[in-house]
């Protein structure tokens, strides 16, 4: 069934996966210069791009986490409710570094199968965009951690209460 249908597909670009962009969604990762990325949605499948676009409807894994710390606020007690969202920001930083270095791991792939040979033959290196491919992905996995800051869902909270953690 699957492999009857073609896939229309631009070049290799990762960027085509879901997975990237399902990622970017969920952990509310925001990237200022989108259109590369905004374009690869239509060389998706139809059912992935669906999904993504549900998945912009619905709240982000760190908004959701904001929210439990938020309903919780009046039913805990101080000292829970600082260990509660302490657990619940170390887990979101933990999501967007393994994310960062999942992009970092991804950058060196395209170095080793894009730029290198390109540099071996002394073509131009230009990536599926028509941009440059290293600066690129830097931008895109450091994104990921200026634009996905999880301290930034959270009121600052007292220092001699957290002290007594």
């Amino acid at each position: 069934f699957f492999l009857k249908k073609k896939k229309k597909k631009i070049g290799g670009s990762a960027a085509q996966s879901a997975l990237f962009q399902c990622l970017d969604v969920f952990l509310n990762v925001v990237h200022p210069n989108s259109e590369f990325l905004d374009e690869m949605l239509s060389y998706m499948a139809l059912e992935h791009r669906s999904f993504i676009a549900k998945l912009k409807t619905l709240p982000k894994f760190l908004n959701l986490m904001s929210a439990v710390h938020n309903k919780s606020h009046g039913k805990l007690e101080p000292r829970e409710a600082a260990l509660a969202q302490e657990i619940v920001q170390m887990y979101s930083q933990e999501a967007i570094a393994v994310l960062r270095k999942f992009r970092t791991i991804h950058l060196g792939i395209a170095a080793y199968y894009v730029v290198a040979p390109a540099e071996k033959a002394q073509q131009e290196i230009k990536g599926t965009g028509g941009s440059s491919v290293v600066p690129y992905l830097k931008s895109i996995r450091d994104d990921t951690v200026v634009n996905a800051d999880a301290s930034k869902l959270f009121p600052k909270q007292d220092d001699s209460r957290r002290s007594k953690l």
